[in-house]
């Protein structure tokens, strides 16, 4: 490997973040985003329905409830032709180029030739976790045509019928997760692939505002086997163990492949670490859906733990707990590790 631990964690969380992130947008919006499209042309339809028939979004429809009820049923035609039945095959069929992908960003970080398996198959647990989502996905269908066809639906301003519609853009939050945690991982599969075929581990990276699970990763190493977590200073019991990323929907962290026990994964492993023990001392986990309050209770255990921060690092959290509260909860610009 001829670049530095800092050049790696550089084109890791730079380069290769942003590749990964642009093969994910795609994907949502040839997905997730087509039946978006599909919600906004209705509710834009029976908008003007209602404008046509009542004179504004801000009439009332009492006088012409037979009108109304049209209207609810136009929209939840619309949601009930909405076809899921094909997200499922064009989900899978993301697996090749994302794994590609990981395979070649494993490869330039390893300074290694990108030979790797060339068409991954989806495994029984992947097509489980489609299978899974997409039966999420045509319960909450259910559900958002029942709201549209129910008295709700009926009353007589637009608001409340808006609302009841609002119910369907639950299917779409549910296929763009999907999308973004199967691309993710499929990446990911591709770089362990990579690492395996060199004889190589795997470091783990995780973003710097991540949550306290994520954190409990920070630099760990695995070869053959799942990662094991490390110090974990969040509430309840430590996270499993876990072959690979993303660790939980919408996980942001990164792997990269390394020689075990070399220098350059010691010395990334000592940085990854104590980056993630700042994180947690400076409270910067909003962006990983920890509230307040948690975040008080991580910093109060690393505080017990010692720390192992500067003194200006570890008395700033302590004025954090005694105050009930941090400057700032996300990761300044600029800020150093």
């Amino acid at each position: 490997m001829g670049r530095t631990p800092e050049q790696i964690l550089s084109l890791t969380r730079g380069e290769h973040a942003d590749a990964l992130a642009a093969l994910e947008d795609a994907n949502v919006q040839a997905t997730a985003g087509l039946l978006e499209a599909q919600l906004q042309i209705l509710l834009r339809g029976a908008g003007a329905r209602w404008v046509r028939a009542f004179g504004s979004l801000e009439a009332d429809a009492t006088a012409d409830v037979a009108t109304l009820k049209a209207i609810a049923a136009y929209l939840r035609d619309g949601v009930d032709a909405l076809g899921l039945e094909s997200i499922g095959p064009a989900v899978l069929a993301m697996l090749g180029p994302a794994f590609a992908l990981g395979v070649a960003q494993a490869a330039e970080i390893a300074d290694v030739r990108s030979s790797a398996e060339r068409r991954p198959r989806p495994t029984p647990l992947e097509r489980a976790q489609v299978a899974e989502s997409l039966t999420l996905a045509t319960t909450m269908k259910g559900r958002a045509l029942v709201a549209l066809g129910s008295g709700h639906a009926w009353t007589p301003t637009w608001p409340h019928l808006a609302r009841s519609f609002s119910k369907s853009h639950t299917i779409v939050s549910i296929v763009q997760r999907l999308v973004v945690t199967f691309t993710h991982g499929s990446a990911h599969r591709g770089g362990t692939a990579l690492a395996a075929t060199h004889d190589l581990g795997r470091l783990w990276v995780p973003e710097r505002d991540a949550c306290y699970r994520c954190q409990a990763f920070a630099g760990r190493v695995a070869k053959a086997g799942a990662f094991t977590a490390g110090t974990y200073y969040g509430d309840g019991k430590a996270p499993d163990p876990v072959l690979a990323p993303p660790l939980h929907p919408n996980c942001r962290c990164q792997q990269v492949p390394i020689e075990p026990g070399s220098a350059a994964a010691a010395e990334m492993t000592a940085a990854l670490e104590r980056e993630a023990r700042r994180s947690v001392a400076k409270g910067w986990t909003e962006a990983g859906g920890e509230s307040n309050a948690a975040a008080l209770r991580a910093t109060e255990r690393l505080l017990d733990a010692g720390g192992r921060l500067p003194k200006s690092v570890l008395r700033e959290a302590e004025l954090a707990v005694g105050r009930g509260g941090f400057v700032q909860r996300t990761v300044p610009t600029g800020s150093n590790p």
